[in-house]
């Protein structure tokens, strides 16, 4: 068979474990995971375990605003 022709949809798997987490931060990564279609498939009073399945440019948007709310304490 030839799928020369056929368009490819690649996505990635990306968990991330934010740890160290006060209960106005898990709150925040649950509205960060409804705006990017992420699911928490885990989380206690300390750390969430995010997994994304989307394109490689959304996740990487997803890792920069991690970063960013981590670094500078930045709220949504």
């Amino acid at each position: 068979m030839d799928y020369t022709d056929t368009p490819l949809h690649m996505k990635e798997i990306l968990f991330v474990k934010v740890n160290h987490c006060s209960d106005a931060d898990i709150a925040e990564r649950f509205r960060i995971s409804k705006v990017f279609g992420v699911s928490i498939i885990d989380y206690d009073g300390a750390a969430v375990l995010l997994e994304c399945t989307q394109t490689e440019n959304r996740n990487d948007d997803l890792i920069a605003l991690l970063k960013k709310s981590l670094q500078t304490g930045w709220r949504l």
